[in-house]
């Protein structure tokens, strides 16, 4: 959908409205984060109350400092009823796609995305999914702007860290739409603040985490897999995924682990023009939900009570991983 009719339809459907609701994909990351940030200043320049909610947790330590030094706003899903908003909006996510926290059970109104489009969309009064943007972020970005919203330094740092975040600092897919909106927010950013956000203090938890999860490293040629067992956020499993595809001579990454109930994964590859996105949505095919980017992607199922079926299980997904990427064949070895 093009910016300035997407700006028009959003005014034309919350501009008569009292309560708008925002929800991001379970677990929310930086940019997940920024655009609900972003939407609700735009919602409210058109006169109702925005507010913003998620599912799961805000786990990795960089998004908790995102939303303690910016004043982000957000309550999770248990403080918030959709049945008492006029508008339901969705953003860095999409109904169909099984990581919202009320799938397409719930009415929805609004979704605005960067992923790519997924069967099953219900029916929406505005649907805006630019797969081809780097950030969702960048998609906001374009409506304030569009709607002379202006951005203080806050939503401004929110929004560039949203689009930096996303597209691995220029280092993964990115556009020159995602160029361009850092520039636009760039003169109004608080350099300070984002050093908050990018370098904060971290628990001691996390580095015992990375002790264990270095010890189950196996690699098969070009390819690591890590499972990291039981974690308390999934947000360390895609943590993980990122640090071991820095180790040299590894194209892919597979980090996996459970949490409360759940099978969770996340895939890094290094190189642009891989197929991360497609091979986590067919290794769930008909048992979860999984998808994203050429480089970056994740997924999710609900797990057995039994522990040797959840082992099966994760045996299982690595199995299949190995064979899309046609390393099935090699022999695995520990770091």
């Amino acid at each position: 959908m093009e910016t300035a009719r997407a700006v028009r339809a959003i005014k034309d459907l919350v501009a008569d409205t009292s309560r708008v609701l925002i929800l991001t994909h379970n677990n929310p990351d930086p940019d997940a984060v920024a655009a609900a940030f972003g939407l609700k200043a735009l919602v409210e320049a058109f006169g109702p109350r925005a507010v913003i909610g998620y599912g799961g947790i805000i786990g990795r330590a960089e998004n908790r400092a995102m939303v303690k030094q910016l004043r982000i706003q957000m309550f999770p899903m248990d403080m918030v009823d959709p049945e008492e908003h006029d508008v339901v909006a969705v953003v860095d996510a999409q109904p169909s796609g099984g990581n919202t926290p009320f799938g397409q059970k719930m009415r929805t109104d609004i979704v605005i995305d960067h992923h790519p489009l997924r069967e099953g969309m219900p029916d929406v009064q505005v649907l805006d999914v630019r797969e081809e943007y780097g950030a969702t972020s960048t998609i906001i970005t374009g409506y304030l702007h569009m709607a002379s919203v202006e951005w203080d330094e806050n939503l401004a740092t929110a929004l560039f860290y949203g689009i930096k975040s996303d597209i691995g600092d220029l280092s993964r897919d990115s556009t020159r739409a995602d160029h361009l909106a850092m520039r636009m927010l760039f003169p109004t950013i608080s350099h300070n603040l984002l050093t908050r956000i990018e370098r904060p203090r971290i628990p001691a938890a996390h580095f015992l985490a990375l002790r264990d999860a270095i010890g189950n490293v196996q690699i098969f040629d070009d390819v690591l897999v890590c499972d990291l067992g039981t974690v308390d956020s999934p947000d360390m499993i895609a943590e993980m995924a990122d640090d071991f595809l820095r180790l040299k001579g590894i194209l892919w990454t597979m980090c996996l682990g459970e949490c409360d109930g759940k099978l969770n994964f996340s895939l890094r590859a290094l190189l642009h023009g891989s197929i991360a996105g497609p091979v986590a949505e067919r290794l769930l095919q008909g048992v979860g939900s999984g998808g994203g980017h050429d480089r970056s992607a994740a997924g999710t199922m609900l797990l057995p009570e039994d522990e040797e079926a959840r082992r099966e299980i994760k045996a299982q997904l690595i199995e299949r991983f190995l064979q899309a990427l046609d390393r099935q064949n090699a022999e695995g070895r520990y770091l």
